[in-house]
């Protein structure tokens, strides 16, 4: 099946060949074309894994035999507790920003982008990007963004991302082909930028190209903060099951590409549950957890779903916190009665929330200046335009029966 194929050809790349300057790649097994002996050693290694998501450790030993990862010896360890180095973290970057970007902010948004989105970069610029620009909603702290995005073999769209570059200021681009497979690395050369090039912020958010920022929400929520927590924080993702290509098979027709994308088979995720994890829209990221979550992803195997390797697996291996709340992520259900409706339901009740086109995160723009207006507020209740209350729950639990604290803010 070539879903399948493609799915783990992406992830028997773990070992990074540091012959070249790039982050080029080798594959441990050729996965279209798996001899007698491979089939068997998979065959081997499912019989001994069976049931529920247990912990991380039993995730790193199971794909560290089956894909006979090996330590990479030339690549440090940043935390050697944590085992062998298997993957090489250190990226290189063709484009980055200005070392003064990162100088004195409090909060750093890194907006993950495919190359050839123009129009949603110069979106987020001129609508949720520009409340980052000199304005300010209360006691704001210092923040700035950046769009984070891979390499092209589009001479064309190369050439206009470097004039892109050069007027905004705001691009960074990591030398690692973009594509949807390789989602996880590009996010761990998130969390490398974000150590090396941004030590100073008190927090990263992370967020894709087609959410929308509620930036005075985000800037009363990390101003309430706790500093140097060693935290994530994100909207839950819980009692998910693997989508097997058996399952997609049968009821392809009334999938859509998207919900094809998360087919996984029980070679590449042999447990019947996922662990809980926050979703990758958009999540914010305590500084003090970056370090220990790229240890982790130096010593854990990659997994094509790059939210629940960061905060589901990485985030587990190196003893970091994940909050979640409902109200960090939500979504545009429909335009009239989420943004235009009296109500204000996004805005008075999310940090972000998810667009699906270019007029929805318009709208989301322009309703959002209306009701942070003075305008708008004459009417209302001063009370409403409070900051919602977050209930923070720990997702971290090992034993799916034991009761989640939460944590009010």
């Amino acid at each position: 099946m070539p879903l399948l194929n493609t799915v783990m050809k992406w992830l028997l790349i773990s070992i990074r060949n540091l012959s070249s300057e790039k982050n080029n790649v080798r594959f441990l097994i050729d996965p279209a074309n798996p001899s007698v002996n491979q089939k068997s050693k998979v065959a081997d290694h499912l019989s001994n894994v069976v049931g529920y998501f247990s912990n991380v450790d039993a995730y790193v030993r199971y794909m560290t035999s089956l894909l006979a990862l090996k330590p990479v010896g030339h690549s440090p360890a940043l935390k050697p507790e944590f085992g062998a180095v298997i993957n090489d973290v250190r990226f290189q970057y063709s484009i980055n920003p200005s070392v003064h970007r990162c100088e004195k902010v409090n909060l750093f948004i890194i907006v993950i982008s495919a190359p050839g989105n123009f129009v949603h970069r110069k979106l987020v610029r001129r609508t949720w990007g520009s409340h980052l620009n000199g304005s300010k909603h209360g006691e704001q702290p210092t923040a700035k963004f950046a769009f984070l995005i891979g390499s092209t073999n589009d001479t064309t769209v190369q050439n206009n991302i470097r004039a892109e570059s050069i007027i905004n200021k705001d691009l960074i681009q990591v030398d690692l082909m973009d594509s949807y497979m390789n989602l996880t690395l590009k996010t761990v050369a998130m969390l490398y930028w974000s150590f090396h090039f941004c030590p100073d912020a008190k927090f990263i958010l992370k967020c894709d190209d087609d959410v929308y920022i509620n930036v005075p929400h985000l800037i009363t929520l990390v101003s309430r903060l706790p500093l140097n927590s060693s935290t994530v924080y994100g909207s839950a993702v819980a009692n998910l099951k693997p989508t097997r290509p058996r399952d997609v098979d049968a009821i392809s027709l009334g999938m859509d590409d998207d919900e094809k994308k998360w087919a996984i088979s029980e070679q590449l995720w042999p447990w019947s549950t996922y662990p809980t994890y926050v979703s990758g829209g958009c999540y914010l990221i305590d500084s003090a957890a970056i370090g220990p979550l790229l240890a982790a992803a130096q010593t854990t195997p990659y997994f094509p779903f790059e939210d629940l390797y960061v905060n589901g697996l990485c985030a587990r291996k190196a003893n970091v916190q994940v909050l979640a709340s409902d109200r960090m992520l939500g979504a545009v259900l429909d335009v009239v009665e989420d943004l235009l409706d009296d109500n204000w339901w996004l805005m008075k009740n999310f940090v972000a929330w998810l667009t699906s086109s270019a007029d929805e995160m318009i709208a989301s723009h322009l309703a959002t200046q209306a009701y942070f207006t003075h305008d708008c507020r004459a009417g209302s209740n001063q009370k409403d335009l409070r900051i919602p209350r977050f209930n923070w729950s720990h997702i971290l639990l090992e034993d799916p029966e034991e009761e989640e604290e939460t944590i009010a803010v």
